[in-house]
């Protein structure tokens, strides 16, 4: 549910509870009696709020029921806007106007291969789902941060590559010159060469 949406439903909700108290001064307010809005505010009576709305309360004040759904929806968008700004900013900033996707989310809004028909696109391999590789086809760069032995090669790049190559010829360059990598990417049948710009060969 984006924000308008919940934006609006909570203000039809407030509404229904603060319109037997506020419909009729801000009615009388508007139709230029601002020196009746004190006097028209009514006490507040949660009992009385259903006999209100079955009596036609509210067709009585349109004015008033219009600007107090108004100010509800405004009061109900600062907030919800504000609170969705504050998620966005709990990693500091650093990703600006992304967000991490975490659970369910990450499936479904990633494409995915099942590794052995041709894909449909390709991109950068960030995880698996009931055996099927999830990357997003739009995401040209990524950045992986982890230690030695996280994992970032046998669960990354080689799944990458895969997608990458499968059933097209290609060119890869791994600048680290990564012996388990290019055992592997032997072991598929590939050709790995090993430039050395520095060598009398080249």
């Amino acid at each position: 549910m984006n924000v308008l949406t919940k934006s609006f439903a909570t203000a039809i909700a407030l509404e229904v509870m603060t319109a037997p108290m506020l419909a009729q001064p801000l009615n009388r307010l508007f139709e230029g009696e601002s020196s009746k809005f004190a006097s028209a505010l009514p006490s507040f009576d949660f009992s009385g709020i259903p006999a209100w709305w079955l009596s036609g309360g509210a067709l009585e004040y349109p004015l008033g029921m219009l600007a107090l759904l108004a100010a509800c929806f405004l009061c109900s968008l600062l907030f919800f806007a504000q609170d969705e700004a504050s998620q966005r900013a709990d990693d500091g900033g650093v990703l600006g106007a992304a967000r991490v996707k975490v659970g369910a989310e990450v499936a479904r809004g990633s494409d995915m291969w099942d590794g052995r028909s041709k894909p449909k696109a390709r991109g950068y391999v960030y995880g698996f789902e009931r055996g099927r590789y999830l990357f997003e086809a739009g995401t040209p760069h990524v950045l992986t941060v982890g230690q030695t032995g996280s994992g970032k090669t046998r669960f990354q790049n080689i799944p990458t590559l895969d997608l990458l190559t499968f059933c097209v010829e290609s060119i890869a360059l791994e600048q680290k010159s990564h012996q388990f990598l290019s055992r592997y990417r032997k072991s598929a049948g590939q050709l790995i060469e090993h430039p050395r710009p520095a060598s009398a060969r080249g």
